[in-house]
């Protein structure tokens, strides 16, 4: 999937064992970052740096929902005033 906003192709969870992909987004949403994107690498053995970009995006791109159904654009995955931290804390969103 590819992120409009970001400019960004976003990688695809495919098969993973059961229960995997929800154990995950409760940790997203609890706010457990680092947690979640430690739990998707050992589930997928992907790079760190394509975790760390499903993880902040949630898996979708930009305004749109896991049915690929448009958000409002205040509640943007990736645009919180908490995961904006920690993108710019892991080095997904440049400051300078």
């Amino acid at each position: 999937m590819f992120c409009v906003k970001c400019q960004i192709e976003i990688p695809e969870l495919r098969e993973t064992p059961s229960g995997t992909e929800d154990r995950i987004r409760l940790l997203i949403r609890e706010g457990k970052t680092m947690m979640a994107i430690a739990e998707l690498r050992s589930a997928t053995g992907w790079p760190l740096e394509r975790t760390k970009l499903w993880v902040v995006h949630r898996g979708y791109p930009c305004g749109f929902d896991r049915d690929h159904v448009p958000i409002a654009a205040n509640r943007c995955a990736h645009r919180t005033p908490d995961s904006v931290g920690t993108a710019i804390a892991i080095g997904m969103i440049r400051t300078t």
